[in-house]
């Protein structure tokens, strides 16, 4: 009886550290490492731009303004979804706002709770800045050391009229100088013509 006592203690006591073990493990590891807790990183490192589409300094960049930008930490959770719709904006050279469409993936997405997008009609030729507040924040609740600023040109629509600027004056130019190696021409003959005219006479 005591014998199939202290196993059966034995099994429970197994059977405790196990599920104890998995538990810890499953919420971060007690905190320490700060994954597992949706929010892509450790509560302990600030919210950062990751990557983008869109580089400062871009030029020839097409009209049809699709930009995507990874965070290092999840920024389309619900609870910090709609101020962060409200941290990215876009100006133009003059600092005049320009209409963006600012597509946070679901929450529930978690493939892409990193990624935001940011849609655009822009003007050919023109020049751009694409501004991240610093109030972005991610769902454990960290923003950006310092607001991020993206400055690019779009590219140059062919048959402008800047483009038909230049070919004119070369156009015109080629025509000038047709002009005038034919007068020197007309001039050469015709005082040729007069020379044999007058050998002839004499």
């Amino acid at each position: 009886m005591k014998k199939t006592f202290l196993r059966v203690a034995i099994i429970l006591l197994v059977s405790l550290f196990v599920v104890t073990t998995v538990a810890w493990a499953g919420n971060g590891g007690g905190g320490g490492g700060g994954k597992g807790d949706g929010s892509g990183g450790g509560k302990d490192k600030p919210l950062e731009l990751v990557s983008s589409t869109i580089k400062d300094g871009a030029k020839n960049v097409p009209l049809a303004g699709k930009f995507k930008l990874e965070f290092s930490k999840n920024v389309t959770f619900d609870s910090v979804r709609l101020d962060n719709q409200k941290a990215f904006s876009m100006v133009d050279k003059d600092g005049k706002a320009v209409d963006i469409k600012v597509v946070l993936p679901e929450s529930t997405n978690d493939s892409e709770k990193n990624f935001v997008y940011i849609e655009a009609s822009l003007k050919e030729n023109q020049q751009y800045t694409l501004k991240i507040a610093k109030s972005l924040r991610s769902k454990s609740g960290d923003n950006l050391e310092k607001p991020i600023e993206i400055s690019f040109s779009t590219i140059a629509a062919s048959g402008t009229k800047g483009e038909k600027t230049e070919k004119s004056p070369k156009t015109s130019d080629n025509i000038n100088d047709y002009m005038v190696v034919s007068l020197g021409l007309i001039i050469f003959l015709a005082y040729k013509g007069v020379k044999i005219y007058k050998e002839k006479i004499n």
